[in-house]
């Protein structure tokens, strides 16, 4: 299962060999370490020193995301990020994960460190509806050209090192490529502030910055989520369908195996707790579905 380590910034958890992952709640920057029930005394103290207080949709969100993003690329083993709500449970062991991210499926099974997970659509998709273009692109078409502006759908993507590293270096880039003094501050040339009108600006920020970068759309870039997730998207009021269906009463290993056989490697939405033997049973290929727990002995409590 790998092993966990905690500093004063950050619960990390460590991967045999050659991979570490982050799981990060963002929402009141917060770290949430999904793969074990610790309480939450325990995690409240596992946090970074800032904080934005970002509100549901609120651009500060992104700042959030890019401060908890520079605290774990301080550490040089992390390979790769992926951002997570308190909603989210991982549905498959580290082990796993690390497989799918990082081991390209050939003969030769090669070994893939660049390669993000991140399904990301344009104004060009049939993916794309008049709501994402009148809420999530309109208000970005004086900033940036329409072509590069993408939606991540979920947000929750995975990036690799070089992506997000590369994303954190955006606003370095613009100024050393622009005529400015040494006055100027850096902070001038942060891209978040221009999605303070952007619905969910936080699906939109990151495919975006990937495409301004040329990573996206590229090979390393798999049109794929690892997080798995369902909208309502015949809800009447558009706002609705941004609130994925919760999975609590529905959550059984038969489920679980069958989003694994879909690629996925997290899920969402899930309000209730899991005690952790169950959701160990739920995700250990290991163990048949008459041996586990009965769906009466699956302790769940209010959040």
């Amino acid at each position: 299962m790998g092993s966990v380590c905690f500093s004063n910034c950050l619960a990390c958890v460590h991967l045999p060999q050659y991979y570490r992952i982050h799981l990060y709640k963002n929402i009141s920057v917060l770290i949430e370490l999904l793969l074990f029930s610790f309480s939450r005394v325990i995690v409240r103290t596992k946090t970074i020193s800032t904080t934005y207080r970002p509100s549901w949709n609120d651009v500060r969100i992104i700042r959030a995301m890019l401060a908890l993003a520079t605290e774990a690329l301080k550490d040089h083993r992390t390979t790769h990020l992926i951002f997570v709500t308190e909603t989210c449970i991982p549905i498959a062991t580290l082990k796993d994960v690390a497989t799918s991210v990082v081991i390209i499926p050939n003969p030769s099974q090669t070994i893939q460190l660049n390669q993000s997970f991140i399904c990301a659509y344009n104004s060009d998709s049939p993916s794309c509806t008049r709501f994402d273009e009148r809420e999530c692109f309109s208000s970005l078409y004086k900033y940036f050209p329409q072509e590069v502006l993408y939606k991540a759908l979920p947000g929750w993507c995975l990036l690799s090192r070089l992506h997000i590293q590369s994303i954190l270096d955006l606003p370095s880039l613009i100024l050393n490529t622009t005529s400015t003094t040494q006055q100027q501050s850096e902070e001038k040339y942060n891209l978040w502030s221009l999605f303070q009108n952007v619905w969910a600006p936080e699906e939109v920020y990151f495919a975006t910055c990937l495409a301004l970068l040329g990573f996206l759309p590229c090979e390393h870039a798999v049109s794929k989520s690892l997080m798995f997730a369902c909208w309502d998207k015949h809800a009447k009021n558009h706002s609705d369908r941004a609130h994925p269906r919760s999975y609590d009463h529905e959550l059984s290993k038969s489920l679980v195996q069958d989003l694994r056989k879909s690629g996925y490697m997290f899920m969402r939405k899930l309000k209730n707790h899991i005690a952790l033997e169950s959701w160990r049973y739920y995700i250990n290929d290991d163990e048949s579905t008459e041996s586990g727990p009965s769906l009466k002995k699956i302790r769940t409590s209010a959040p």
